[in-house]
């Protein structure tokens, strides 16, 4: 019979290393808590299934045949096999270690997410981010089609099945050209920004309805003069003087224009919530909660 086909025990792969460790039986017996006798009851039934001597015994010494460190060899490998196994298993258990699919609109992948994912890996080297930016609704999209395991996005009303946890307030700014007349401005209202042409981004964007209800409150309708799908191509419209924009404040931190104005909006509703989402009732990754702290660490102060 082939011997790649005979079972051993991992119990019967131990007490091999043990001797060979020990070289010594009586000093082996010890290491497995169990007496010489049985030890070398042990390890002659080991020979007898493996078909062939494995240690060399004399008066003197002990020493491995040919075929011992063979089997020597392949036990080493598969017990340490077996530990690296076990170990990645209870860190996954743990939260130590897993693969987290994170879903994120664009604003707060160029804004909050960065220094968050930069923290994690620093403190959880072993968890591995994967990231999938997409718009607002298309974040709920996937945490809802178990295609991501959380999202970090604005909050959403009228989701009874999802889970949301803020993290922190963000609030929006008007980005407008420095030669608009609003720019003389220390910080603008909503009575403002609605007089203007408007560069905003999809209805499905977070950031688009805010600006929506607030239009709405003043019994006006929203009509973009443009509508863009991404930041980046907001604020090079109203640089070419196209219109005004509102983006988070979270965003315009990490920008730098020469030709732009970012003022505040001073109302208490221009202000979105950014949260952690997840799907309620889906079976989630223990890692998530290593995530979760970070997030809420990282960002626990609510920008101005």
């Amino acid at each position: 019979m082939n011997i790649a086909r005979r079972k051993f025990s991992f119990t019967e792969m131990e007490v091999f290393l043990a001797v060979v460790r020990e070289l010594n039986f009586s000093r082996a017996a010890e290491h497995c808590c169990t007496t010489q006798p049985a030890l070398s009851v042990m390890i002659r039934e080991l020979e007898r299934k493996a078909g062939a001597p494995l240690l060399l015994r004399s008066t003197r010494r002990m020493s491995l045949t040919p075929a011992g460190e063979q089997f020597h060899l392949a036990c080493r490998r598969i017990l340490d096999q077996y530990d690296d196994g076990i170990s990645q298993f209870q860190n996954f258990v743990a939260g130590h270690a897993g693969t987290l699919v994170v879903a994120a609109s664009p604003s707060i992948m160029a804004g909050v997410l960065p220094k968050v994912l930069q923290r994690l890996n620093r403190l959880h080297p072993d968890i591995k981010i994967e990231v999938r930016e997409r718009l607002h609704e298309e974040c709920l999209r996937l945490v809802r089609e178990k295609d991501a395991h959380c999202a970090i996005t604005a909050y959403k009303r009228e989701a009874d099945d999802l889970d949301q946890q803020h993290l922190c307030r963000d609030r929006l700014v008007l980005i407008c050209p420095a030669t608009h007349e609003l720019a003389a401005y220390k910080q603008v209202k909503w009575q403002d920004v609605v007089r203007y042409p408007q560069i905003s981004l999809p209805a499905d964007s977070s950031i688009r309805q805010i600006i929506e209800i607030e239009f709405i409150k003043r019994k006006l309708k929203f009509q973009p003069l443009d509508e863009v799908e991404r930041f980046t191509s907001l604020l090079a419209l109203v640089a070419s003087q196209r219109g005004i924009g509102v983006l988070p404040g979270s965003l315009i931190e990490q920008l730098s224009y020469r030709n732009l104005r970012f003022l505040p909006i001073l109302d208490m509703t221009a202000v979105r919530s950014i949260c952690l989402i997840t799907a309620r009732g889906h079976l989630l990754p223990p890692a998530l909660e290593h995530f979760r702290a970070v997030c809420l660490d990282e960002l626990a102060t609510d920008p101005p």
